[in-house]
């Protein structure tokens, strides 16, 4: 059992620096999305990154593991999930934030 939780822990981790890496090659897009995200959850209360996509679609020469950035953020807080909603996301959960306090 303890070899599963060191290796989910370093899945995180590795998962982590990859959404970081794809952010840092993907900054100016990560940076206004991650700011339409924090006007969204300061004006509805949540947001979601469906919210942030519907507002700022991704371009198509944007990595699209560069979405799993947006949300990444120390100013927000996870404090849900909802369903997906795009159709291409096959009704895959997604986590609802709101601000820090």
């Amino acid at each position: 059992m303890t070899d599963l939780f060191i290796h989910a822990e370093q899945a995180r981790q590795l998962k982590g620096a990859v959404l970081d890496r794809v952010a840092d090659h993907n900054q100016p897009w990560v940076k206004r999305a991650k700011e339409i995200a924090l006007h969204l959850a300061a004006s509805n209360g949540e947001v979601n990154v469906e919210d942030v996509l519907k507002i700022f679609p991704r371009p198509n020469y944007i990595n699209v593991n560069a979405i799993g950035s947006i949300m990444r953020d120390k100013r927000l807080k996870l404090t849900g999930y909802t369903i997906a909603t795009k159709e291409s996301s096959h009704g895959r959960r997604i986590g609802v934030y709101s601000l820090k306090n």
